[in-house]
C-alpha cells in the first residue's frame, strides 16, 4: 500500500495579511518595498 503525502493547503494572501498587514496599508507596502529591495522583484 502507497502512502500519501498530505499537503496541508493554506491562503498565502491570509498568511501575507496576518504577518506583514492588509493590502494597501502601510505596513504592508512597508514590506513590499523591502522585499523589492531585497531583490524580489522581476
Amino acid at each position: 500500500m502507497k502512502k500519501q503525502n498530505k499537503m496541508e493547503m493554506f491562503d498565502v494572501d491570509a498568511q501575507l495579511d496576518e504577518f506583514f498587514g492588509k493590502v494597501g496599508t502601510p505596513e504592508r507596502r512597508s514590506a513590499e518595498e523591502r522585499a523589492s529591495a531585497l531583490g524580489h522583484s522581476h
